[in-house]
């Protein structure tokens, strides 16, 4: 699938009893290991706790959404997991099927008004020779925070390179900023 795809052909699946099957064969991520985790919270606050356990999970990752809150689940699963590839499908098999791959930042660059059944298929954590220690990550932080980037911004920039998500990078931050520095009342540094 994934020479075929490099190649630009076009993959359709063939019509069967499991959407998440089909989006996963024709998502061109691994196929070898992946889990199931059947539709994303619908709260904000559960469908974050979601993403962000599922941070170091090896295994692709398959999902169900609804349209009017792929968007919102697209951004909490990219600040959570990282700036992984996805895949985003929509109505296989049916007249208006759509196959998106990319980088979760890329779909929800495409994504606006989507309809119809959508399954996300997401790549699963990098493996652990790829995914920075934590000292590497505290350095990367630093530097950038010292070259003038935000907490956020260090933390956001980071999480792309190195396999750990966002969230957890800013909590790094905040723990090794100076007391001194920031400002308990409002938060801000």
């Amino acid at each position: 699938m994934r020479a075929a795809i490099a190649r630009g052909i076009t993959v359709t699946p063939v019509p069967g009893p499991s959407a998440p099957v089909a989006a996963l064969v024709v998502s061109g991520l691994p196929t070898d290991s992946f889990v199931y985790l059947g539709y994303v919270p619908r709260q904000k606050q559960k469908r974050r706790a979601f993403w962000e356990q599922l941070a170091p999970e090896p295994r692709t990752l398959i999902a169900l959404e609804v349209p009017h809150r792929l968007r919102e689940s697209l951004e909490d699963a990219r600040q959570a997991l990282g700036d992984r590839q996805v895949a985003v499908t929509r109505e296989l098999t049916k007249l208006h099927e759509e196959i998106f791959r990319g980088a979760l930042s890329e779909a929800l660059a495409h994504f606006t008004a989507p309809r119809g059944e959508v399954t996300l298929v997401i790549a699963g954590a990098p493996p652990a020779e790829k995914r920075w220690s934590e000292a590497e990550v505290r350095l990367a932080v630093e530097t950038a925070i010292g070259a003038g980037a935000s907490p956020a911004q260090a933390a956001r920039e980071v999480a792309a390179a190195s396999g750990w998500s966002r969230r957890r990078l800013y909590r790094l931050t905040l723990e090794d900023e100076p007391a001194g520095r920031r400002d308990r009342s409002t938060g801000k540094g």
